[in-house]
């Protein structure tokens, strides 16, 4: 993972795109998206891993399992190429605001180590909070604790703070949505933002799939329109009209040369065929034309022998 960001953010003094290009909002939340995709697929694969085991093993370090993978997945994406996978794959990387140049920087050690914490740490101790507050209250005595308004209060604190963190995040979001820079709480407090890791192209679109898949489209919506107005019954009569007479004909000519087959007029819908009778694929033919098809019946053998 580390080869591919590293294959895909150049170094800065290659080819960098100008930091002071604006990154389209888009990809920057495209960018996010593509993360927590990629953390849920790594959990997953962990997941499925212990499906054979006994059930429920990983449920009680459950935080601290995705806690662990998601510093690995950092470890070897941000640490080392200043962007997360999703970055990478929109073409941006992590700059540092805070410096005076007008060229690209990197963000410093203690800024990634920071984006690593604000990423890893609150998500954790959102899903642990309950379990660690139940530990504190059942470590005096196995009971309650002796100052019954301090647990409360605690509890009532970690709710505030909570709300005021998603306060600051839909201010945080809206400010974004203005001025397109920092889509999280955490790239503002950090100083980082997302830039082009590399000089934008012009993109060359190609239609060929999408004109295949609307042909298609448009062919089957043509078939299911019409289906219904094709009469099978009639194309079938007509198949075999055209292809019984030469059938019966050379199996008469057969007959007649072989000296041993009495030939008759038969008249099938109005149309008169020269058959040898008596014959079985003569009358097998002749029911399957004379029979619909979801009222055919094989002939009686012994009078077709007969």
């Amino acid at each position: 993972m580390a080869s591919v960001v590293g294959d895909r953010l150049p170094s800065e003094g290659g080819s960098a795109a100008d930091p002071q290009t604006p990154v389209l909002r888009i990809n920057q939340l495209d960018a996010f998206e593509l993360d927590s995709a990629l953390d849920q697929l790594v959990w997953n694969q962990l997941s499925r891993c212990f499906r054979h085991l006994r059930p429920g093993l990983l449920t009680p370090v459950e935080p601290e399992v995705k806690a662990l993978l998601q510093l690995l997945v950092w470890r070897f994406t941000v640490y080392p190429g200043s962007a997360t996978v999703g970055q990478s794959m929109m073409n941006l990387r992590y700059h540092d605001t805070r410096s005076l140049s007008r060229r690209y920087r990197a963000p410093s050690r203690r800024q990634t180590l920071g984006l690593a914490l604000l990423a890893v740490g609150p998500r954790w101790l959102t899903e642990r909070s309950h379990g660690l507050l139940l530990a504190l209250g059942l470590g005096v005595g196995g009971g309650q604790p002796a100052d019954g308004g301090l647990w409360p209060a605690l509890r009532r604190a970690l709710s505030i703070v909570t709300g005021l963190t998603q306060v600051a995040n839909l201010i945080n979001f809206l400010v974004f949505l203005r001025q397109g820079r920092h889509p999280t709480l955490t790239e503002r407090i950090l100083g980082v933002r997302a830039v082009f890791s590399r000089p934008q192209e012009v993109r060359q679109v190609a239609f060929q799939y999408m004109n295949r898949e609307l042909l298609w489209h448009g062919f089957a919506e043509f078939l299911i329109f019409l289906l219904p107005l094709v009469s099978v019954r009639k194309i079938k009569t007509s198949v075999y009209s055209l292809l019984l007479p030469l059938g019966l004909a050379e199996e008469g000519a057969g007959g007649a040369g072989g000296g041993g087959g009495v030939e008759g007029v038969c008249s099938v819908r109005g149309v008169a065929y020269h058959a040898p009778l008596g014959r079985l694929r003569s009358r097998v033919l002749l029911l399957l034309h004379q029979e619909p098809l979801h009222r055919r019946r094989l002939p009686d053998l012994s009078q077709v022998w007969r």
